[in-house]
């Protein structure tokens, strides 16, 4: 009787692509969910970018599937990735130890790594899922260009080159 926590980075740079990041994220997380809901596990779906933003609670069974559509449909992507302070939050509530789901971009400024180890901290699992765009598996970018944040607008200068595009 593992409970299972998907987190579904819901932040603006998940809004990219057609579809977007975040379309395929919500199809991942549902697929998994449902699995698990039919395997009779309790399955919690969090909502985070700069915090936790929605959270479901627990769900038990196949039928509840239509709760966790409902909550996946309603995430808007916003905000800047903070996934640390996110499940540092949510975890230092009273939380069982269980399998945590993380279904990201992974573009998050202070780095996952520590977010990760926040996760381990509180007894949890993990099972990351990471979620890019065709362009940012094969970019079509050369030259010199002005690269813009999509969650905070810092912009980079950056020469592409490619050596620099076989590194990536």
């Amino acid at each position: 009787d593992l409970p299972i926590y998907f987190f579904v980075d819901s932040s603006q740079s998940m809004n990219y692509g057609q579809p977007t990041k975040l379309d395929y994220a919500r199809r991942v997380a549902a697929a998994l969910c449902y699995i698990r809901l039919a395997n009779l596990d309790r399955v919690n779906v969090i909502s985070f970018a700069d915090g936790v933003k929605t959270e479901l609670p627990p769900q038990r069974g196949k039928g509840r599937i239509f709760k966790i559509f409902r909550m996946l449909t309603d995430i808007v992507p916003s905000g800047e990735t903070d996934a640390r302070t996110s499940f540092k939050t949510y975890c230092t509530e009273t939380r069982r130890g269980g399998l945590a789901v993380v279904i990201s971009d992974f573009f998050d400024s202070h780095g996952f790594e520590g977010a990760l180890d926040i996760l381990r901290h509180f007894r949890h699992d993990i099972f990351v899922v990471h979620i890019a765009s065709h362009e940012e598996i094969d970019p079509a970018l050369r030259g010199e260009l002005l690269l813009v944040d999509a969650e905070n607008n810092a912009t980079r200068e950056i020469t592409i080159t490619p050596s620099l595009l076989t590194a990536y």
